[in-house]
């Protein structure tokens, strides 16, 4: 990597790294936008640094100045947006280019629960270097496998509905049913019917295919590192010689640190190809059992009755394999990391097998169907796709049901949703899916439909118009039939619509109730009146303190309410979860009487449904295919913009945790930008006599903390360390991340505080954690740095010393030598928040310390809400952290050569 000239006079690299919404290389240094180059990169993930011109106006800016940095700090920005945020750019602005743009951007919502579900796999309880993988762990990765198969079943199953029952049963027999495809769809009357289920059956298998190649090529943007050199006994290199010094030889040599994220293969991670195959043969075989089912009421009823028994037997067999194929490698031997994880997994012959067989029976399924001219099966045939759904939604949700139990904390109270993560990542990712699946074949089925109406796809039009009249020969017209779909779909759909009105109706009191509790304020030494600002020099006119000091109140308020996350979300699943069970019971009393009343296995489920249920699903099918068409237009608009994802922020979340529950899920983007982070470090601290701040914002925090992972994973980069420091700003760690993957970045990884849930009803979301943090009498063992009872007041009430910092002290650097344990020295951490962020949090605890002086909280530092330095004063929130006082102060001293 080549350096500027600016490097030779800096000893300290601050390195900057930006968290959601994509914060673009200048925003992030404080910079006009051409005062910024490139210094190695590319679109996706890339470093940046001032020009020549800006490097020294920084270093010529006055303390306090916007932009001023220290003298010999080096400031750098690193940009990797580009990894999640952005869809390839397949065609520019030309037709075909913003056709493929919104093509993509409905991949990319559609494979959206299979990044959540992805979730469930990380959010139970993990093996780690300390407690193998026992029984526990080896079940619920095989349930969580399992449940991510589910939702590439229900995939399918829609996929079978829109093709099959409504395309080659329904249109392709008269396709003047389908009204915007008659054209397109007086081909297939020439084919038979058997000839029309083989070749529309080709469909969702190849509407699967395209996800694993869309999962495949998105991964191979990000799969473009090669891997760390691991094994230093056999490369012959010298030393470092910080590895000499005391604590670090040990720490660097024998004694390896004990968290997950500093494990050498844990960015390596890249072994789905055997769940994708897995997951590939598991669809195919869907299909043909599908097709055969259907043709087994044919004239080869006894071929297709062992062609269905066949398939379905081989679909179990995949389901048994998906639950047993590994893909989680996390190892603690850097030479399995140098051999290759993929070479040594022993499912790449079943999974091959799987694939073959999959195709064989999908062959000699479709090819009597598709060579026999006189095969006829009725036009108005029903699927045996019918009920498919109902068997994968109660099998998906037992699974989330059980999701309860897949974590074994000793205080559930400091996990998130009380121990029950995997319950609720299943539970939305599977409503979202079904949401989906719903108003993909409502939307599609009454766009077909011309304009009968969503009513008439269930046979249920309650004001049906009038048949026209043919003025020529005075006859009434024949209306051609609607077509239909299962009521399954709609009882599904509508269920769902009313369990989200309900949830709100429990959410939004309780979000409009939360009031800003002044006790946190008061204890941090923030605001509390207007007297207590300090007197703002920026703008035209002195501006008024009561009215600034109103607005930050506002502003507290309303990060409060946006700090009600968790809650939100879990009333969300315990709703959504009811409603689930709610309409699979309905759905099954429905069927059966459907059953009992007309003798006919294939009626439809909705038929055995109250005048006034009936009326309420009438409701409900406006209400899908309307969100359906609002979906639409909302993707096709942002295919002709900058090509950003829909729903980024859920992007930068969801895809930091590598592919091992899901394969057809976007990448995970960390698998790349970690390495970078890593590496840039360990390049400039090849000299002895330089240091670095990584200085984080946001989830670039959790990234950075898992690149001081990947460096305290290596014996070679592990002595690095004690010349790097953290600086984090508007951060989720503990809140969050914490609670939410504790073996990944909970307390004990980082050396934090376990965190309480906020409260949904509460004045202050957080003041039972406030409560509890001020009444622990543990002592000061959260920090290894000096204490200090002087406590720093934003308002300038009080002088500002000269605080220590605080340290990572947890495992992600320690080792353990005889029991006790051994931290990397000099990797000390100070973390900014303000009462203002709506999406950021102390990264030790609430409480600035003890109520009676116990422990001191030395790493949180609570920073101004109020930016004076443009020419208007505005309320500091979540962004732009970099602006206040304490952050140059932070750096500042954080820049200081470390002590030994």
């Amino acid at each position: 990597m080549a350096e500027s000239r600016q490097t030779a006079d800096a000893k300290v690299l601050e390195l900057r790294v930006h968290g959601v919404n994509n914060t673009t290389p200048y925003d992030l240094l404080d910079l006009p936008p051409d005062a910024v180059r490139l210094v190695a990169g590319d679109k996706l993930g890339s470093f940046w640094e001032p020009t020549p011109d800006a490097a020294a106006a920084i270093a010529a800016a006055r303390p306090g100045q916007r932009g001023a940095a220290p003298p010999g700090v080096r400031r750098e920005a690193y940009s990797w947006g580009g990894m999640v945020r952005t869809v390839p750019n397949v065609g520019g602005l030309s037709i075909g280019g913003v056709v493929a743009g919104v093509v993509a951007r409905v991949l990319y919502a559609i494979v959206l629960p299979f990044s959540i579900g992805n979730a469930v796999m990380w959010s139970r309880s993990l093996s780690t270097p300390d407690n193998p993988s026992g029984p526990r762990e080896k079940l619920t990765a095989g349930a969580a496998r399992l449940f991510g198969l589910l939702l590439t079943l229900l995939f399918t199953t829609t996929a079978v509905t829109i093709a099959i029952d409504v395309v080659a049963l329904q249109c392709g027999s008269t396709p003047a049913r389908c009204g915007p495809l008659e054209g397109a769809l007086e081909g297939l009357q020439g084919l038979t019917a058997g000839q029309r289920l083989a070749l529309l059956s080709l469909v969702p298998v190849l509407a699967v295919i395209l996800l694993a190649v869309f999962a495949a090529v998105s991964r191979t943007r990000y799969d473009v590192l090669p891997g760390m050199e691991l094994n230093t006994e056999e490369t012959g290199l010298p030393r470092s010689a910080t590895a000499d010094r005391v604590g670090a030889s040990e720490a660097g040599r024998g004694f390896a640190p004990k968290s997950v994220l500093s494990q050498p293969g844990f960015w390596v991670n890249r072994v789905t190809t055997d769940l994708s195959r897995t997951h590939i043969a598991a669809a195919i075989l869907l299909v043909a059992t599908f097709v055969a089912g259907q043709a087994a009421s044919g004239p080869w009823q006894a071929f297709y009755g062992w062609t269905l028994g066949i398939s379905a037997g081989l679909l179990g067999a995949a389901v048994v394999l998906a639950c047993v194929v590994p893909t989680m490698t996390i190892s603690v031997d850097p030479a399995d990391v140098e051999r290759g994880f993929v070479e040594r997994s022993w499912a790449r012959v079943p999974s091959l097998l799987a694939l073959g067989a999959a195709g064989a029976m999908l062959l000699v399924t479709l090819a009597p169907l598709a060579f026999a001219p006189e095969w006829a099966i009725g036009a108005a045939g029903r699927s045996s796709a019918e009920l498919t759904p109902l068997v994968i939604i109660a099998v998906g949700g037992f699974l989330a049901l059980t999701g309860a139990w897949w974590r074994k904390d000793a205080d559930r109270r400091t996990a998130a949703w009380r121990g029950c993560a995997p319950a609720v990542f299943m539970t939305v990712a599977l409503t979202v899916s079904v949401a989906t699946s719903a108003i993909v074949v409502v939307t599609t089925a009454d766009w077909l439909n011309g304009a009968q109406g969503p009513a008439a796809l269930i046979g249920q039009q309650a004001s049906a118009p009038a048949p026209p009249v043919d003025e020529a020969c005075g006859c009434i017209e024949q209306l051609e039939p609607s077509i239909r779909i299962s009521g399954i779909w709609v009882v599904l759909g509508t269920v769902i619509v009313l369990a989200v009105i309900v949830a709100l109706l429990i959410i939004v009191p309780g979000v409009f109730r939360t009031r800003v509790d002044d006790r946190r304020a008061r204890a941090w030494g923030a605001p509390i009146t207007p007297d207590d600002l300090p007197a703002p020099t920026g703008g035209i006119l002195p501006p008024s303190r009561a009215v600034l000091f109103s607005r930050i109140l506002g502003a507290r308020t309303r990060a409060a309410r946006a700090h009600l996350a968790e809650p939100i979300v879990g009333v969300l699943a315990i709703v959504l979860g009811a409603a689930l069970v709610l309409s699979l019971a309905l759905l099954v009393w429905a069927a059966v009487a459907a059953v009992l009343t007309t003798y006919d296995p294939y009626a439809p489920a909705i038929s055995g449904l109250s005048p006034i249920l009936t009326n309420t699903l009438n409701v409900g099918m406006w209400v899908l295919a309307v969100s359906g068409v609002a979906i639409v237009g909302a993707l096709a608009a942002g295919g002709t913009g900058d090509g950003a994802r829909p729903l980024g922020t859920v992007w930068d979340i969801a895809c930091f945790l590598p592919r091992t529950g899901h394969p057809f899920g976007p990448p995970c983007y960390a698998e790349r930008a970690v390495p970078e982070i890593a590496g840039h470090l360990n390049h400039w601290l090849a000299r002895e006599d330089r240091r670095a701040v990584l200085a984080a914002h946001s989830m670039g925090a959790v990234l950075s903390v898992a690149a001081l992972g990947l460096l305290a994973s290596s014996e070679r980069t592990r002595p690095a360390l004690s010349r790097v420091s953290l600086l984090t700003f508007g951060v989720q760690l503990r809140p969050f991340f914490g609670r939410m993957l504790p073996e990944l970045l909970g307390p004990d990884v980082l050396g934090t505080q376990p965190a309480l849930a906020p409260r949904l009803f509460a004045r202050d979301p957080w003041l039972a954690d406030f409560e509890a943090q001020t009444a622990r009498h543990e002592g000061p063992a959260t920090s290894t740095a000096p204490q200090s009872t002087v406590r720093e007041s934003i308002a300038g009430r009080f002088a500002r010393p000269q605080r220590p910092t605080g340290a990572v002290t947890g495992t992600l650097v320690r080792a353990d030598h005889d029991g006790a344990p051994l931290p990397l020295p000099g990797l000390r951490w100070v973390s900014l928040w303000r009462l203002t962020d709506y999406l950021g949090y102390p990264a030790m605890s609430t409480a600035p310390g003890g109520a009676d002086g116990s422990w001191t909280n030395d790493l949180d530092r609570i920073v101004d809400e109020l930016d004076t330095s443009g020419y208007l004063v505005k309320v500091g929130t979540h962004g732009a952290y970099y602006r206040t006082s304490g952050y140059v102060d932070a750096i500042t001293q954080l820049a200081r050569k470390s002590r030994s």
